[in-house]
């Protein structure tokens, strides 16, 4: 993963644990987060991963029940 900083250069970040394309992001409410979702890598995932900026870290959280790949996704609070 790579992010674009703010001289406008790409830095090289941890990489996933699960290379993949055609998966949805979503960041979480305060910019601490980056959620991975699905994807394809020949065939449709169920993966997730979220990446902490603050640690440069990727942790695999459950997978979603079905596999997906070419969807969107957002992140939304629920209550508990």
């Amino acid at each position: 993963m790579e992010r674009l900083d703010r001289s406008g250069r790409w830095v090289e970040l941890s990489p996933m644990n699960n290379a993949r394309c055609t998966l949805a992001a979503a960041a979480s409410p305060d910019g601490q987060y980056l959620y991975a979702v699905g994807g394809f890598d020949g065939e449709a995932l169920s993966v997730v991963e979220r990446y902490s900026v603050k640690d440069d870290e990727w942790t695999e959280l459950p997978d979603m029940s079905d596999p997906r790949f070419m969807h969107a996704c957002v992140l939304s609070k629920l209550d508990s």
